[in-house]
């Protein structure tokens, strides 16, 4: 059985979805997210991300 985690924040998605949505891997994402790069945190053994932050970290990332 699979459990849900509801969030306030509609602009949180779990690294997974973020991960296949964005084309990184998860220890990408979760390293970003530990040096403060983009916004995000830990709850009950999974990753989530702000994801409007991550877009705005990958749209740099292509600018380099």
């Amino acid at each position: 059985m699979t459990k849900v985690t509801m969030l306030s924040n509609e602009n949180y998605i779990s690294t997974q979805q973020a991960s296949e949505k964005y084309n990184y891997c998860l220890k990408s994402i979760r390293l970003w997210i530990k040096s403060r790069k983009v916004k995000g945190f830990k709850h009950a053994r999974k990753w989530y991300v702000h994801e409007p932050s991550l877009r705005v970290w990958v749209e740099q990332l292509y600018r380099r």
